[in-house]
C-alpha cells in the first residue's frame, strides 16, 4: 500500500507537470505553424492581388492573429509582421521583409 502511494506521489510531482508542459509546447507549435501559414497567405495575396489590407486580424481556434504591413523607407520593400499570444500569454512576433511589386 505504501509503495503504491509513493508511486502515485512521484507521478503527481514529477511526471504530470512535465506532461502538461509538453502539451503546452505542442499547442504553441501548432499556433506558430498557423501563424506561419497565415503570414504566407498574406504575402501571396500581396503579390497576386492589387488590394491588400495594411492591418488584418484573424481568429483561429481561439487565438487572435494580427498582421501589420509597414513600408521600409530605405528600399522598395515592405515589412509584414504577424503577432499573436501563445499559451503562456507571451506576445510572439514574426516579421518578414517583402520586395515591392514591380
Amino acid at each position: 500500500m505504501m509503495a503504491s502511494l509513493s508511486l502515485l506521489m512521484v507521478l503527481c510531482t514529477l511526471v504530470f507537470p512535465q506532461v502538461i508542459l509538453l502539451m503546452r509546447e505542442e499547442k504553441n507549435t501548432q499556433i506558430r505553424h498557423e501563424a506561419h501559414v497565415l503570414l504566407k497567405e498574406q504575402i501571396s495575396s500581396y503579390y497576386m492581388d492589387s488590394a491588400y489590407s495594411q492591418t488584418f486580424t484573424s481568429a483561429v481556434a481561439g487565438t487572435v492573429y494580427e498582421v501589420l504591413w509597414t513600408d521600409v523607407q530605405e528600399r522598395n520593400e515592405k515589412r509584414v509582421c504577424m503577432m499573436w499570444n501563445d499559451m503562456n500569454q507571451q506576445r510572439q512576433e514574426r516579421c518578414v521583409h517583402v520586395r515591392g511589386k514591380e
